[in-house]
């Protein structure tokens, strides 16, 4: 069940960058509202929940796995039992507040960041960055990096679009291909990973 939870979370993000892809790529995009904000959506905020929860249980793992081996085997385990407990509470605190957060802010053609205003002929091209990011740039100078799953991220396109701000994105797949490509980017991270630990292992036993 809690796959399945998971999985759906997932699916929802992918849909929601898909959507802002879409937007990307339309010729007639529509016209944004005259006032929106930025923030994190409903389901990064589950998905940074339940991340949490991971985080959790895999610091119980490793403590009561740890326990009945030797001393300095019980000691790494609650070491690192209780960097993951840590770890989960400082993302469960954050969690809270995402909802919050306000990234940036449109009002006409000003675009708000950190309390400082941007005339929309200051922002010379939205590029695109890693990990399904946007960058709002200003002749050179990044004003903003924000997530395409990101509400209200959909309307910042559409705001560039109305005031004729260039968009170079190479990465405007679908849900699909968003999900092919991050489950690649998963495998080779955790592939590195066991590589590591193996050669971490073998390095302890020379």
């Amino acid at each position: 069940m809690k796959y399945n939870i998971d999985n759906n979370v997932n699916n929802a993000l992918f849909e929601r960058i898909s959507a802002v892809n879409n937007i990307i790529n339309s010729f007639d995009a529509g016209d944004p509202p005259d006032s929106f904000k930025l923030g994190y959506c409903a389901d990064t905020v589950k998905q940074t929940k339940q991340v949490c929860y991971a985080m959790i249980g895999a610091g119980l793992l490793v403590t009561v796995r740890s326990m009945p081996r030797s001393a300095s085997a019980r000691s790494v385990g609650i070491v690192l039992g209780m960097a993951s407990f840590i770890m989960a509470i400082i993302y469960l605190v954050y969690s809270a507040k995402m909802s919050s957060v306000v990234f940036a802010e449109i009002n006409g053609d000003k675009l708000t960041v950190k309390g400082r205003t941007y005339d929309s002929s200051d922002i010379s091209e939205i590029s695109g960055g890693a990990l399904n990011n946007l960058k709002v740039m200003s002749f050179g100078k990044k004003v903003l990096n924000i997530n395409k799953s990101c509400e209200g991220c959909g309307d910042l396109v559409r705001w560039a679009k109305k005031n004729n701000i260039p968009i170079n994105d190479g990465n405007t797949g679908d849900a699909q291909s968003i999900k092919k490509r991050n489950s690649t980017l998963a495998a080779v991270i955790t592939v590195m990973c066991i590589v590591i630990a193996f050669v971490i292992v073998f390095l302890k036993r020379m």
